[in-house]
């Protein structure tokens, strides 16, 4: 197995079996493990606490995802076998209790409630309660994009306006 140590832009390979190095910790202090372990290593951190990414810890991340896949699944399966079973038992939409010796199984019923928006504004506007309406201006994305694509609006212009959200994804394919 190799490991490979970041450190800013430079990629070093490091590992020697015959030092009986074992894991993360022998190469940096506790305090720097447990924050690398617990995630709270930033780029400010990462030069100063020297991280380490091994091999390991890769595989380990690929076989827990594979893991937590499989058990959302099995999870789903088996919420849908209870719920199935107090739709029979004590009705649609009704709470309901399985007592075993060691375990207590129940359903609680959540209830949300929204106004369906179109029919709910015309039927507010027929009684003249437009006070009860907000008037939401929100930019219409598909006229700024056919005003691009017509050429009445550079594209450019609202650049500055527009806000983007990274999302970082951690991907691990076998090899």
């Amino acid at each position: 197995m190799f490991e490979i140590i970041l450190k800013t832009t430079v990629l070093f390979s490091f590992f020697d079996h015959k030092n009986g190095y074992k894991r993360i910790g022998d190469f940096c202090s506790d305090y720097d493990y447990n924050l690398f372990q617990t995630g709270e290593v930033g780029m400010a951190n990462f030069e100063k606490t020297q991280e380490f990414i091994t091999e390991e810890m890769v595989e380990k991340f690929f076989q827990l995802n594979k893991q937590a896949k499989e058990i959302d699944k099995e999870l789903s399966r088996l919420k849908k076998a209870f719920n199935q079973y107090f739709d029979l038992t004590v009705g649609e939409n009704q709470k309901g209790v399985l007592t075993f010796e060691s375990f207590e199984l129940q359903r609680q019923i959540r209830v949300a409630e929204k106004f369906r928006e179109e029919e709910t504004v015309k039927k507010l506007e027929e009684m003249n309660l437009t006070d009860c309406i907000k008037v939401v201006k929100q930019v219409d994305e598909e006229k700024v994009k056919a005003a691009v694509t017509l050429g009445i609006l550079a594209a450019e212009i609202l650049t500055d306006y527009k806000d983007r959200k990274h999302i970082p994804v951690i991907a691990v394919k076998e090899r």
